[in-house]
This record gives structure tokens, C-alpha cells and sequence, in this order.
């Protein structure tokens, strides 16, 4: 994920919320969930750089608002990209918190962008999704035993 300067962070989160005001999900549904996806990078950006959770918490959200629309069937490549950033706020959120099923969903979703990527024969994107898997998997392999890794990604 690329930083941004925390202004244009804080700009591009006005910009988006405005945004949402006009481009409704039910006047235009994937126009709509284009922006939550928008906003999830941004909070996640902001987030990145600030001790709080708060802007995680608000890009996850963001994230499944998209999911809610965005679907493998229809809309395979914006499916995928969605799933890959979304395991980024997962991810940082579970460590901050020392949540292991946290950091689990994060590696499930760049697990799910990495195959959408690759049905999709992306082979940039995909190589990139695979990278997050494996230091995820690093991640983990660090804080949990293999017992208890098996159970979290286990569940759903």
C-alpha cells in the first residue's frame, strides 16, 4: 500500500464523504461501492500512520459496504482489489489489538485477491496479493502456534 501525506489523506476522506452523498447505493450501486472502496484506501492510509484504530475500524467497514455490491461473478477484478485492500486494516488492526482471528481475516482476504487475481491471469496484482499472503502467514507463524493458526483461518 503507498503512503500518502496525511492532508491528502484528510481531503481525499472529505472528498469521498461528500461523495457519498450524491453517488447513493440505491441510485447507483457500483458507483457507490467505488467510493466505499475509495474510502477504505483513505482511512486505511490515514490509519497507517496514526496509533489509533478508529480509521481501520471505519476502512474495514467501508470495505464490507463495498463487498455488500461488488461480487466475484460480476465484477471479478474490482472483487479481487477490494478483498486485497481490505487485508491491509485487517491485518495492521489484529496486530495493534493482539488479535489473532483478526490478523486471520486479513490473510483470508489476500488470500481471496490472490486467486481472483490469478483466475484473472494478473500476474502483477496476483504476485502481489501472494507477497501479503506469505508475510502474513510470517505474521502469524511468529505469534501462534500452528495449532492454533489452523483453527483461526478454520473458521469463518
Amino acid at each position: 500500500m503507498s503512503r500518502t501525506h496525511p492532508l491528502q489523506s484528510a481531503l481525499s476522506l472529505k472528498t469521498f464523504q461528500e461523495a457519498l452523498e450524491e453517488r447513493t447505493r440505491k441510485i447507483v450501486p457500483f458507483q457507490w461501492a467505488q467510493t466505499q472502496g475509495s474510502l477504505g484506501f483513505a482511512l486505511t492510509s490515514l490509519g497507517m500512520r496514526t496509533k489509533g484504530v478508529k480509521e481501520l475500524e471505519q476502512a474495514i467497514q467501508a470495505y464490507g459496504r463495498a463487498l455488500e455490491i461488488v461480487q466475484l461473478e460480476s465484477t471479478p477484478f474490482y472483487w479481487a482489489a477490494i478483498h486485497l485492500n481490505l487485508g491491509h486494516p485487517l491485518k495492521l488492526l489484529g496486530l495493534k489489538r493482539n488479535n489473532l482471528q483478526m490478523i486471520c481475516d486479513g490473510l483470508r482476504s489476500f488470500r481471496s485477491a490472490w486467486y481472483g487475481f490469478s483466475d484473472l491471469k494478473l500476474t502483477h496484482k496476483s504476485s502481489k496479493a501472494r507477497f501479503e499472503v506469505i508475510s502474513t502467514m510470517q505474521i502469524l507463524e511468529k505469534l501462534a502456534s500452528f495449532q492454533e493458526v489452523s483453527r483461526c483461518l478454520a473458521k469463518q
